[in-house]
């Protein structure tokens, strides 16, 4: 064999070898790159009941908890969540706004009390209260878990 046909062929090799390494790996790469997914709006609410670790709730928010998420129901009295985890199932709190405080995460729930379509929303840091759409006194949302990823800064919430 001549030198420069050799010489294609090592290269024509080297190439063909590289571009299937590569291919080999661009799934695992690509997988890399999304993340994990989250729950989204009409997805199946599958987690396992009860509180998991760090997650802490109090009914009527007392004394303490002015930077938790905060959830209203129909500017009654709101239930508090502070500290990283997630909270799924038993009770189910009815809401109709809600507020950051120093807390991002999410909220998972059903429109019309339960009874309608399932809703998901990202929540960041706030001190004002979001009216949930689609909800009403007669309609809150029923929440079925409250996932906080984690809280900086100062930001407090009021009442609604």
């Amino acid at each position: 064999m001549r030198t420069g046909i050799r010489k294609t062929m090592k290269v024509a090799t080297t190439f063909t070898g590289v571009a299937a390494c590569a291919a080999a790996f661009a799934p695992a790469a690509t997988a890399a790159t999304t993340g994990h997914q989250l729950p989204y709006k009409n997805a199946p609410v599958t987690a396992p009941h009860g509180v998991r670790p760090g997650i802490s709730e109090r009914g009527g928010c007392p004394g303490g908890t002015s930077n938790w998420f905060h959830v209203g129901y129909a500017k009654v009295q709101d239930t508090c969540f502070g500290f990283k985890g997630t909270f799924s199932g038993s009770p189910v709190y009815y809401a109709t706004s809600f507020c950051g405080g120093n807390n991002t995460g999410w909220i998972a729930g059903y429109l019309d009390g339960g009874a309608g379509a399932h809703y998901f929303t990202y929540f960041g840091h706030g001190t004002t209260y979001a009216h949930i759409p689609g909800t009403s006194a007669s309609e809150p949302l029923a929440i079925t878990q409250v996932h906080i990823s984690g809280w900086s800064g100062g930001d407090k919430c009021g009442f609604p």
